[in-house]
């Protein structure tokens, strides 16, 4: 796509933000790379070059290929993002053979803290060419949310606010998940 293009679709999209931003109600733009886009100097770059075109928008980034949160690289990846200004979402979402990242709970914008819920089901992430409802059509059991709920205790001390976003988005599943893990946040602080 020529630059001029890009630049125009760019401005009008952070234009649309505009709204949002004005009432204070804008917690972060999601950016979501794929599973393709892996920990290389090239990729590094291409988050530099976000960063410089994203007009001071808060934005968080979470990656679909495990390269970024290996553990002799996710310290460098975390200081990364924090110098760029960016959120890194904290994700759990099945170990796959693509696409899966290790949840790494961790704080690079004080500002805001991001959880992305997908669940843990692994036949529907590792089959290519998965529908939505395939991919996304988990539960979460209690157990797997009490364990969640202390990662979130703990984002919550070091972080001004902290977003639980559910993925799970088949039948009511998120909707049920978010109001489970809800309540065992209120237990913990009670």
């Amino acid at each position: 796509m020529p630059d001029e293009i890009a630049g125009e679709l760019r401005a009008r999209f952070f234009a649309s933000l505009d709204p949002l931003v004005q009432a204070g109600r804008l917690g972060a733009v999601l950016a979501q790379f794929p599973p393709w886009f892996d920990a290389t100097r090239g990729n590094a770059r291409a988050l530099e070059a976000l960063a410089e075109r994203s007009q001071g928008q808060p934005i968080s980034v979470e990656f679909r290929h495990r390269s970024w949160t290996e553990p002799e690289r996710v310290a460098r990846v975390l200081g990364l993002l924090e110098r760029l200004g960016f959120t890194y979402v904290c994700v759990d979402e099945p170990d796959a053979r693509v696409g899966g990242v290790a949840p790494v709970v961790a704080i690079t914008k004080p500002r805001v803290a991001i959880v992305r819920f997908h669940g843990q089901n692994l036949t529907g992430w590792e089959k290519r060419g998965a529908s939505v409802t395939e991919r996304f059509n988990y539960l979460y059991t209690p157990a797997e949310l009490r364990v969640w709920a202390e990662r979130v205790k703990h984002l919550s001390e070091r972080a001004e606010s902290v977003h639980a976003v559910f993925n799970n988005c088949v039948r009511n599943y998120a909707v049920l998940n978010a109001k489970d893990l809800a309540v065992l946040l209120e237990q913990a602080a009670g």
